[in-house]
């Protein structure tokens, strides 16, 4: 998936300090993100898009993976068409 900028981000999130991403095979690229709050909770919003080979293969029926680096908060992945629509969570505007 390759992270995409959204006219509400207004933070950069960087790689962990000291992060060893093993000789490339575990790169964390900065991902600008949208910092707010929604229902009295602090939120972290990012948007992603799948290449076409990882498009083909969701299509096929495969998954979405998410990995958490430090442990596993509670998170929402929803689908959001071309409009910023979306079934899940989205950060009011």
């Amino acid at each position: 998936m390759t992270p995409k900028k959204h006219p509400s981000n207004n933070k950069i999130v960087r790689k962990p300090e000291g992060w060893d991403d093993q000789g490339g095979k575990l790169e964390l690229p900065a991902i600008d993100i949208t910092q707010g709050r929604l229902y009295g909770r602090d939120v972290f919003v990012s948007w992603w898009k799948p290449t076409e080979d990882e498009l083909m293969c969701l299509i096929r029926g495969g998954h979405v993976q998410l990995c958490c680096i430090g442990g596993q908060p509670a998170v929402n992945i929803s689908a959001v068409d071309e409009n910023g629509t979306t079934s899940g969570l989205i950060l009011p505007h």
